[in-house]
C-alpha cells in the first residue's frame, strides 16, 4: 500500500465541478486510477501533480497544499498570472493595502516603478 499522501485533488476537481470520468479523461488515466490516486491508495508524482493543475486550472502548489476556496483565491490568481500582468496586479493589490494600512507604505514595499523621488 502506498503512503499516505495528503493532497487536495478530489477537493479542487469538485470546485471545478468536474467529474471524475472528466479529469480522468483529461489525464489518460482509468477512473480506478485516478480513484486510488485521490483516495491516496496510489502515489503519484510531480508530473501527474502539473497535468492535475493545469487540468484543474490551479498550480501543483495548491494541490497539495490547501483546498480551494476564498482563503487562498488570490494566491491562485497570483500564481496564474504572468510578466505585466502579474506587476499590474501587484501594484493593484499594494494601493489597497496603503489604503488600509495607518500611514504610507515603507519604501521597501512599493513599487520602484511608482515611487515619487524622493529629494
Amino acid at each position: 500500500m502506498a503512503t499516505e499522501q495528503r493532497h487536495y485533488i478530489t477537493e479542487w476537481r469538485k470546485w471545478r465541478r468536474m467529474k471524475k470520468i472528466e479529469l480522468a479523461e483529461k489525464l489518460n488515466l482509468s477512473c480506478t486510477t485516478l480513484y486510488r490516486i485521490e483516495t491516496g491508495r496510489q502515489e503519484c508524482n510531480l508530473e501527474f501533480l502539473r497535468a492535475c493543475a493545469e487540468a484543474l486550472t490551479c498550480t501543483p502548489a495548491a494541490l497539495v497544499g490547501w483546498p480551494p476556496g476564498d482563503a487562498h483565491a488570490l494566491h491562485t490568481i497570483c500564481a496564474g498570472l504572468k510578466g505585466d500582468d502579474l506587476a499590474r496586479a501587484l501594484r493593484v493589490l499594494r494601493a489597497l493595502q496603503s489604503d488600509y494600512l495607518e500611514g504610507p507604505m515603507p519604501a521597501d514595499t512599493r513599487d520602484p516603478e511608482l515611487q515619487d523621488d524622493e529629494c
